[in-house]
């Protein structure tokens, strides 16, 4: 860092002390980390404030999660990889009425990759470094795109987050990335942490429209009636019980897939509650936190399909040579979930993938035996396969490597 940005921080944080201490003001700001090496990351910053505040970047590199608040709060820092060749630096500063504080963000100079060499053993290739990711999502535009939950972006794709209270704090409920050209969500991603895993609320029955969906993207009612199929829940309504507002928002239509009432009912809901069960158990200490991703399968539909039952609306649920429903959304022909579980540090990771099928047995998803739901059990690597997806691309290259190409039932409690 230079002389002259050394003065005009620390001249800054003295002005800012100075207003603070005259006008009975609070603004207190500390990083989890604030040098960053050119690969960047994330830390987390604390903020104690005794009213409402802003906080904001100097430079576009660092992303916030959160821009203003009340009180005192954590907010995700993300540090986006740099190619500069001189190091540099950023300041963060935090406002609260006459109050403020401010700290240096650093971040060390790229410097390129030596020209690999020939290993001694050819057949023991060198393994790259474990804080290299190349597969890693950019947090530039979107902060929460670097949350170990998301897979891969897609620039196609419009990409949001839900937020709501939880633990008196402003958290990501889940997220999703909409195909706006098929009106489907390509995925859906949360967590259960100690948090969020509570069981306060019961089961919602309004739907909504996605209001954080531009106008022209969204669906609605009219997409889901006299089809023949359920409108099934990506993000179940019981993996969001925590309150109300986490609740309702799983019942926005950008969330509902059209799926057979007998799949939604059987082999869904089982998987369903068994990722329930595993991320409740963050409550307790089985895992730390558990992270899931949801969809179905956009490149593989469900074409020139006729039901033997019909659904609860007394329609035949059909679909075209394209494998869209009689209201125009397409009907994937299988359904996965992908689940990461953490626990000090110790990372697991298991794939589902069921078809979707009005046949498939127990008809009801409390009678599935741990059995039943570990024949549709597969590894993660060979889950992106068939969906055509990159799960938990933000875990740093080695430990992703490792962890999606084993598939370890006996790490989970069934």
């Amino acid at each position: 860092m230079n002389k002259f940005f050394t003065l005009i921080s620390t001249a800054a944080v003295a002005l800012f002390a100075t207003a603070c201490d005259e006008n009975d003001d609070k603004a207190d700001l500390t990083a989890s980390k604030t040098d960053f090496n050119a690969e960047g990351g994330q830390a987390t910053l604390y903020v104690r404030s005794n009213g409402t505040w802003v906080i904001s970047s100097s430079q576009s590199w660092i992303a916030l999660s959160a821009s203003y608040g009340d009180g005192d709060a954590e907010i995700t820092m993300v540090v986006d990889n740099s190619a500069d060749t001189v190091a540099r630096h950023a300041i963060v500063t935090l406002k609260s009425g006459m109050a403020a504080d401010a700290i240096t963000i650093s971040q060390d100079k790229y410097v390129a990759p030596a020209e690999p060499t020939t290993p001694t053993d050819p057949d023991q290739p060198s393994e790259p470094a474990d804080s290299e990711n190349k597969n890693a999502n950019s947090a530039a535009s979107h902060p929460e795109a670097a949350r170990l939950e998301m897979p891969a972006l897609n620039s196609s794709n419009y990409f949001l987050s839900h937020y709501a209270t939880v633990a008196s704090k402003n958290e990501v409920n889940y997220s999703l990335e909409w195909n706006a050209g098929m009106k489907h969500a390509q995925w859906v991603a949360f967590v259960f942490d100690k948090n969020n895993c509570a069981k306060n609320v019961s089961r919602s029955e309004d739907f909504y429209e996605d209001a954080d969906l531009p106008a022209e993207m969204r669906t609605n009612n009219s997409y889901f009636t006299s089809d023949g199929f359920d409108r099934g829940h990506l993000c179940a309504s019981d993996d969001r019980v925590y309150s109300r507002a986490t609740n309702d928002q799983t019942f926005y239509y950008s969330n509902m897939s059209p799926q057979l009432n007998e799949f939604n009912s059987g082999i869904w809901q089982a998987m369903e509650a068994r990722v329930q069960t595993w991320g409740r158990s963050t409550a307790s200490g089985t895992f730390d936190t558990v992270y899931v991703a949801k969809g179905g399968t956009l490149n593989t539909l469900l074409v020139n399909y006729t039901g033997s039952k019909k659904g609860n609306d007394s329609v035949l649920p059909t679909t075209d040579a394209k494998g869209y429903t009689v209201k125009g959304l397409p009907c994937p022909a299988y359904y996965f979930m992908a689940i990461l579980a953490v626990k000090d540090g110790k990372y697991s990771a298991i794939g589902f993938l069921a078809p979707h099928s009005q046949d498939i047995t127990p008809a009801n998803g409390s009678d599935y035996t741990a059995a039943e739901l570990q024949s549709y059990a597969l590894s993660i690597d060979d889950l992106e396969d068939l969906v055509d997806l990159d799960f938990f691309c933000n875990l740093t290259d080695a430990t992703e490597d490792a962890v999606e190409a084993n598939l370890d039932i006996t790490q989970w409690k069934w």
